[in-house]
């Protein structure tokens, strides 16, 4: 007789598994299901599942970019917009020495007061004020909720009434 094409250790007392014992339940498999996953099969399990420690509702915060009013110096314009420049946050530190209108979304109190002090204007920018005809809402449009907050108060009101018949 030849060799077979798949060796299956017929007689062998442990299977290649190294001692009797050794192959049989939980304990040495690493334990059951995801048992271990956050220490000695962090990396197995990571590399099933990269985002499996991501929290899938927190946001990363975004870094702002920041600007000083001493740095407003370098500009001509009296009319700056630093949000289109890139910029999200002016702070106070430094001095301004003319009057300018900044535009940008987020400022310090200290920055504001410098730039009020020399007459100047902060503000935010204007977002768009078009309105289409999906966001106007017609008389029509509004009068059926009003009926069915009624009906709703309606039915309250006629139970209640069922209520205190049905107890006398």
């Amino acid at each position: 007789m030849g060799k077979t094409k798949t060796q299956k250790m017929r007689g062998s007392r442990s299977c290649g598994y190294g001692r009797k014992k050794r192959h049989r339940g939980k304990g040495n498999k690493g334990g059951s299901g995801m048992a271990g996953s956050k220490t000695h099969k962090i990396f197995k399990t990571l590399k099933e599942n990269p985002n499996y420690f991501v929290h899938k509702t927190l946001k990363k915060k975004q870094k702002e970019v920041i600007i000083n009013l001493r740095d407003l110096k370098n500009f001509k314009e009296n009319k700056i917009d630093l949000r289109s420049l890139g910029y999200t946050k002016l702070l106070g530190i430094g001095e301004i020495e003319r009057k300018v209108e900044v535009i940008i979304n987020k400022w310090s109190k200290t920055a504001e007061e410098k730039i009020r002090k020399m007459g100047g204007i902060i503000r935010k920018p204007k977002g768009k004020t078009e309105t289409t005809e999906k966001t106007i809402k017609t008389n029509e449009e509004a009068k059926p909720k009003e009926k069915k907050v009624k009906k709703t108060v309606e039915k309250s009101e006629k139970k209640s009434q069922k209520d205190k018949e049905s107890k006398n």
